[in-house]
């Protein structure tokens, strides 16, 4: 197989796929929200168009030990 390439991780957290005319772009924050605001801003300053959500996903809360 060829490499891969880990585009985002998160815990205790929320992280977005964004998809536009030109790829993708991945964020991670507290909230769905959040994340979506933060990928947006990402793509947009990438310079791509149309980005849209693709996928969101948050993780169960879990206790820092």
């Amino acid at each position: 197989g060829s490499p891969c390439k880990l585009q985002l991780s998160y815990s205790n957290g929320c992280g977005v796929m964004l998809v536009g005319s030109r790829g993708f772009s991945t964020a991670a924050a507290g909230t769905k929200e959040e994340a979506i605001q933060k990928g947006m801003a990402i793509c947009s300053s990438d310079g791509d168009t149309g980005c849209h959500v693709y996928y969101t996903d948050c993780s169960s809360p879990g206790r820092n030990r």
